[in-house]
């Protein structure tokens, strides 16, 4: 029960990631401080959203060095680095935090990421998956079709009304999807709150 989206910003050459702030199951609701997208600790280049269990949330808004800082200097963050380096020790960091699951024999984190570093743009799914998205846009969560059907119509604006757009669009029709809505980006600590 969420909504959180992700959009490439070529112009800023950076990303932006937008998300509700209701927290429910399929009964109860309430709203947290807790934010659904964070910037990574000490690490400003990496924003992080995420749908599913706070747990995942709380453990991931305080890890340090989700990037090693090594690989940041030489640039080399890449799809490649996300597949061997940052998907496993995300899934490891989730095992530590009993924060998954067991599905036949295979461990499954209990939601799912938006995970950007500077320009670049992925979703790490509950099994480690990570996929790059060809649209230089994502969403997740129960509000995910309503923000993909906006996402894909609004391209001509700039990205924040685009985010915005999404959220809306999830909020009016997915169950579990509330305002105040979130928008950071990759390239500044600016925060967006829509109330």
């Amino acid at each position: 029960m969420t909504c959180i989206l992700g959009v490439l910003d070529k112009e800023k050459d950076c990303v932006y990631i937008g998300a509700d702030s209701l927290g429910s199951n399929y009964y109860l609701q309430a709203l947290y401080k807790n934010k659904k997208v964070f910037k990574a600790k000490n690490n400003d280049n990496i924003l992080m959203a995420i749908c599913g269990d706070y747990k995942l949330q709380n453990f991931l808004s305080v890890e340090e060095n989700l990037v090693e800082e090594i690989k940041e200097l030489k640039n080399e963050v890449n799809f490649e680095h996300m597949v061997k380096y940052v998907s496993p020790k995300i899934m490891n960091l989730a095992k530590q935090y009993n924060c998954c699951e067991n599905d036949k024999g295979y461990s499954r984190i209990n939601g799912s990421i938006i995970f950007a570093y500077k320009n670049q743009l992925y979703s790490i799914g509950s099994n480690g998956q990570v996929l790059e998205p060809a649209d230089n846009y994502i969403a997740g969560g129960s509000g995910e079709d309503f923000a993909l059907a906006a996402l894909s119509q609004n391209g001509d604006k700039d990205v924040v009304s685009r985010i915005i757009e999404g959220l809306e669009a999830a909020e009016k029709h997915a169950l579990g999807v509330k305002r105040p809505f979130y928008i950071m980006n990759t390239l500044d600590d600016d925060v967006v709150e829509i109330k």
